[in-house]
């Protein structure tokens, strides 16, 4: 999570973000929410005969699972 920007402005002073480095926290849980709903979407478009219609839900759970991970930190 991202808690400052260093020492960006004077070198004797670290910029700190306070309470805006809970921010990173709420994305990752709104993207989790979403990510839930779109699963359940997917479920009930794949419910039809049509395989046309689990292609929108299945790129966006993609992107979301792309996500996730950078803002865990769970990449290299």
């Amino acid at each position: 999570m991202l808690v400052d920007f260093g020492y960006l402005v004077m070198p004797d002073k670290l910029l700190s973000l306070g309470p805006l480095a809970a921010v990173n926290v709420v994305d990752g849980l709104a993207a989790s929410l979403v990510l839930i709903a779109i699963i359940a979407l997917g479920v009930i478009a794949g419910a039809s005969d049509a395989v046309q219609d689990i292609i929108v839900p299945g790129l966006l759970g993609a992107t979301i699972l792309a996500f996730l991970p950078f803002n865990l930190r769970l990449h290299g």
